[in-house]
């Protein structure tokens, strides 16, 4: 079987074979696999510069040449003008290897230096490149505070969660459980301070749902010019919006209405019809879309079954808030008689459910009759 020797160093692991069962059938060689004795490169750590053995080469060779000229030089007295001209053939040799290898597209940077250095300063330059090259082929170790900002770029940071935690603490984003409830955005706009007036506008901006129109609506007709003037650019801002998700909720309505086998749906009916009566009344929405939302709306009443609304013992805000507008839209269309079923149903809710008995007259008379026939008789025992 074939086993993976581990690595000797960072750069490379070499692939080593152990003897095989002679009963073992050989392992189909998959396509691209590595053969005996290829190098499996570890590229993840940076380099400083790409050191193979053709930068090697082409350093040793400088460096042959340089020294082979120094020595002629030296030895046989060669002319200056001769040992110039070797010189200069040296490195027009040295520039043609790296013309020829710059086709394959792989880094060029150690016998560049290499060319350059030997080009300038002869033997002594040809000793730099080689002595470079072991600098060059050291991994690269950046700075931590330049490796944390890349990593931050990359958003390849992990943040244990008690750092994390403590970061949406000190920044104020993490609710205090001791801190008072939140007031709502209409008790701001009406009774708040001009603060946090023009900070609840901000928020509706920012965040805008369905349910702020109630505040923006206030903040509209406010007595304070500041709350009115932001107020409008608010509602500016708002309207495309508002009238996109008008649409939406129109034929979300529509869908509902359609599917006649639809699983009961009644708190999402109510819903759509709060939300376009919110949006109605808020007249930031054009006159055709308001016609079509509060057609619809009246088709949503019409087919929400009072008696078979789903009432909760305990509900939430939310339910009761849509209660409360369905039974303003009961009022608005003059349904009394439904009015008078769900509010009937929700008071039996609110207080538990429980069945009242009347006793006829009659009964009643004959019972007092008796009691009056039971007193003398008791009174002569």
């Amino acid at each position: 079987m074939s086993t993976i020797a581990p690595p000797t160093s960072s750069r490379a692991a070499t692939i080593s074979l152990t003897a095989a069962p002679a009963h073992a059938q050989p392992a189909p060689a998959a396509a691209g696999a590595v053969t005996l004795a290829d190098e499996v490169r570890d590229d993840r750590v940076p380099r400083r510069a790409r050191v193979s053995a053709f930068e090697i080469c082409h350093a040793a060779a400088a460096l042959a040449a340089e020294g082979g000229l120094t020595l002629a030089t030296y030895l046989i007295h060669l002319p200056m003008t001769a040992a110039l001209v070797v010189h200069l053939l040296i490195v027009a040799t040295l520039a043609g290897s790296l013309f020829r290898r710059r086709a394959e597209t792989v880094d060029l940077s150690a016998p560049l230096l290499t060319l350059i250095a030997t080009s300038v300063a002869g033997p002594l330059g040809a000793l730099v490149g080689v002595l470079s090259l072991a600098w060059l082929a050291r991994p690269v170790a950046p700075a931590p505070l330049l490796q944390a900002w890349y990593d931050r770029i990359a958003l390849s940071t992990t943040v244990d969660p008690e750092t994390e935690l403590s970061d949406r603490i000190a920044s104020g984003r993490v609710l205090d459980t001791s801190a008072p409830p939140p007031l709502a955005l209409v008790g701001i706009i009406r009774t708040g301070t001009l603060e946090e007036r023009q900070a609840a506008l901000g928020l509706i901006a920012r965040f805008f749902h369905m349910n702020y129109l109630a505040a923006l609506n206030d903040a509209l007709s406010s007595d304070v010019p500041v709350i009115r003037v932001q107020a409008a650019a608010v509602a500016a801002r708002i309207r495309p919006r508002l009238a996109e998700e008008t649409d939406r909720r129109i034929a979300e309505a529509a869908d509902l209405l359609r599917d006649s086998e639809r699983p009961a749906a009644h708190d999402r009916s109510l819903q759509l019809v709060r939300e376009l009566d919110q949006a109605i009344e808020s007249g930031l929405i054009d006159k055709p879309v308001a016609d079509a939302a509060a057609a619809i709306a009246a088709r949503l009443t019409a087919d929400i079954d009072c008696q078979a609304l789903p009432l909760r013992a305990i509900a939430t805000l939310e339910d009761m808030a849509r209660l409360d507008a369905f039974e303003r839209r009961l009022i608005a269309t003059r349904q009394f008689p439904r009015l008078r079923i769900l509010r009937r149903r929700r008071r039996l809710v609110a207080h538990g459910f429980h069945r009242v008995r009347t006793m006829p007259r009659k009964h009643l008379a004959r019972t007092a009759d008796l009691a009056t026939l039971t007193e003398p008789a008791a009174g002569g025992a």
